[in-house]
């Protein structure tokens, strides 16, 4: 299982090493031409206020994850 800090801390060292930026991708804007995207772009916007709630507090009760280091 990977953890989350053990990728921010490999996207950290990727940062921090001088290396040219990613290259843009290319898109093709024909895209917008595309049944799918013209369906689901008519369709109602989601309601996404519940994103906006505060998450729940993790309580101390919880088992901490094991650190599995032999994979």
């Amino acid at each position: 299982m990977v953890q989350r800090e053990t990728l921010e801390r490999i996207a950290w060292l990727c940062m921090s090493q001088g290396q040219h930026p990613l290259p843009d991708a290319e898109v093709d804007e024909s895209f917008h031409q595309r049944p799918a995207y013209q369906e689901g772009f008519l369709t109602d916007e989601p309601d996404l206020s519940v994103y906006d709630e505060k998450p729940p507090e993790d309580h101390a009760t919880d088992e901490p994850e094991s650190e599995d280091h032999d994979g």
